[in-house]
């Protein structure tokens, strides 16, 4: 196509269904990479106020999609990883999104309620990171990647 303007980034793997059950694991950033999670103390995460209320709303996915099961997630000082089970009645792609959009406007109040630094027009990064998890081996990887991601600093 020839267009004036930059051609986007595509942001998930075209002609993928984005509702397929299974396991899925994310890593959502945190915009310019701030660290307002959590800090890595002793290999161990200590989670900040921001990382309490981020890790909160991720416990309340359960309840908004009923067709969604936590498992491991692990809030990194600027990043977290998490993997979530879908049952095919609902789209990752809308998890994420509610996701990201609750811990957003949580975070304004926490600017101007508990003075959270403020932000530069978005909390996390346009995008995150996805992958299907498509056997147990990867699966038991993807946990012991979360579980020692600390460690890794």
């Amino acid at each position: 196509m020839n267009s004036k303007f930059p051609q986007r980034k595509r942001l998930r793997r075209q002609g993928f269904d984005y509702t397929k059950p299974g396991p899925y694991m994310v890593t959502v950033c945190i915009r310019h990479r701030i660290k307002l999670l959590s800090r890595i103390v002793n290999k161990e995460t200590d989670l900040s106020p921001v990382g309490d209320m981020c890790f909160r709303w991720w416990v309340v996915l359960e309840s908004k999609f009923p067709g969604l099961r936590l498992d491991e997630v692990i809030f990194m000082p600027n990043h977290m990883h998490g993997i979530l089970w879908l049952d095919g009645s609902v789209s990752l792609i809308d998890v994420l999104q509610w996701y990201k959009t609750m811990t957003t406007n949580e975070y304004i109040r926490g600017v101007k309620e508990q003075g959270w630094p403020p932000f530069d027009r978005k909390l996390w990064l346009r995008s995150y990171w996805e992958d299907h998890i498509h056997s147990k081996q990867y699966l038991h990887n993807a946990k012991v990647y979360i579980k020692r991601n600390p460690e890794q600093g």
